[in-house]
């Protein structure tokens, strides 16, 4: 049951018993002073008040005090109106009371009648729902039926050959009706499959008589092309050309083998000439390449150290030239290489040993003068020096270093003087302060001073 608003609970009372009502409350209100005046003074005196800022202290005791005000008078007018409505509020819970008794004889019966009729609707919605299933099912497998038949849709219905039925009528008629016109199209359906298959027969044969008559003339094509394949291999191999999988090779001439089994008698004619232009090329390539070789190994044997990649030649770990330079070189020439080339080496082998020897002098004479604290600035240059001129380093080097030896030990006397000096002084000065002759005193604040003074005193050593 909708609740009614507050303007059709006024429409429901007279305006005699609203007027009662009101003056009802009225009285009540005013019996406890809670006035009309009094509401207009308290928005008078207070809807206009403001704290100005958190440091207006005073101005937030006046808040407090006038909120505490209203709050006191507003809890009286709700305990008086709350008063008011006790009877009626008694009155409204018997009629609700009974309303809910009355409501639940009647829904006793009503619910009942209420559920066989949802059972109803709900049995019909589901006799449609399945009818409608069916239907549609139905229309599917008649539909395929027209497909697998070959027949076409044409204005709104299935047309093959002579036989044509509306679309409709093939989808909804009964299962007797449709038996007939299923055996109108099937029948049309089975004289064409049949003439089908017949064509298929006649096209097969032809298409393997046909594939007969390529089959034997591709053999012979290829009987004939593997005589021609065979005889271009033995004219490759004849030149000495082998078969790597892919070509025939000679050195870096090569034939493809499908230029050997494909290409024409013309085309063939050029390919088979360059090969043998390049084989015999090649040939004479490798025959020069051997005595190159020759050539090479028995002059790199000759020169000490000498080494090569096989394109470049590394003379005592630089490279020299190109290996054809060495093997073009006369005989003149290379003789007089082999002679430079061991004059070179010996006298790198002397020149280590001079350096080997200036090392060991350069290591000996830095140990003499580390021995006084002197170390040379410039590396090399000691091993380098003649014996006369060591010599005078070395006296250089040991007076100087005398001269400081002797300069440190007058140091050091003068310092212990100076120490000792220094330790009469304060022994006199200790002597001194213990003489001192520190009075008595009665207080006890100066008396505690005075004992730190003794104690410093007796201190000092």
């Amino acid at each position: 049951m909708a609740k009614a608003t507050a303007k059709e609970e006024v429409e429901i009372l007279s305006p005699e018993v609203i007027e009662a009502i009101d003056k009802e409350i009225s009285l009540a209100l005013v019996s406890e002073n809670l006035t009309d005046e009094i509401l207009k003074g308290l928005e008078e005196k207070y809807m206009n008040l403001a704290i100005n800022g958190p440091d207006d202290k005073e101005g937030d005791l006046i808040v407090q005090e006038a909120r505490k005000e209203c709050k006191k008078w507003r809890v009286l007018g709700k305990k008086i109106c709350e008063k008011g409505r006790e009877e009626s509020n008694a009155k409204s819970r018997k009629w609700i009371e009974r309303q809910k008794g009355v409501e639940s004889r009647i829904l006793a019966v009503e619910t009942p009648l209420e559920n066989m009729e949802d059972e109803y609707e709900a049995a019909n919605a589901r006799k449609k729902q399945l009818e409608a299933q069916r239907l549609a099912q139905q229309n599917i497998e008649r539909t395929q039926h027209m497909v697998a038949f070959g027949a076409r849709i044409e204005a709104g219905n299935w047309v093959l050959g002579d036989v044509s039925y509306e679309s409709v009528l093939v989808s909804q008629c009964d299962a007797d009706i449709y038996q007939g016109i299923y055996d109108q199209y099937k029948a049309v359906f089975d004289v064409n499959e049949q003439s089908k298959r017949e064509e298929e027969q006649r096209q097969e044969k032809a298409r393997l008589e046909l594939q007969r008559q390529q089959d034997d003339l591709k053999r012979q094509q290829n009987e004939a092309k593997d005589m021609r394949t065979q005889a271009r291999i033995s004219l490759l191999e004849s030149l000495g050309m082998t078969f790597n999988g892919v070509s025939y090779i000679y050195a870096n001439q090569f034939v493809i083998l499908a230029h050997v089994q494909e290409k024409e008698a013309q085309e063939w004619e050029v390919i088979i000439a360059g090969a043998r232009e390049g084989v015999e090329k090649a040939k004479e390539a490798a025959k020069e390449a051997e005595r190159v070789r020759e050539v090479f190994r028995e002059r790199i044997l000759k020169l000490k150290e000498w080494s090569s990649n096989g394109q470049s030649v590394y003379a005592n770990g630089g490279i020299w030239g190109k290996v054809e330079d060495l093997v073009d070189m006369s005989v003149e020439g290379f003789e007089k290489l082999v002679q430079e080339n061991d004059r070179y080496i010996l006298e790198r082998e002397e020149e280590k040993k001079r350096q080997a020897k200036e090392s060991a002098i350069e290591e000996s004479r830095r140990s003499v003068l580390k021995s006084i604290n002197v170390t040379p600035v410039v590396d090399g240059l000691l091993g380098k020096m003649s014996d006369e001129e060591w010599d005078r380093t070395w006296s250089e080097a040991k007076a100087d270093f005398d001269n400081i030896q002797q300069k440190a030990v007058q140091e050091k006397e003068k310092e212990r003087k100076e120490l000792l000096n220094e330790k009469q002084r304060y022994e006199e000065l200790v002597k001194s302060i213990k003489a001192i002759q520190i009075p008595d005193f009665r207080s006890g604040q100066y008396r505690a001073k005075v004992n730190i003074v003794r104690d410093f005193i007796d201190g000092l050593k």
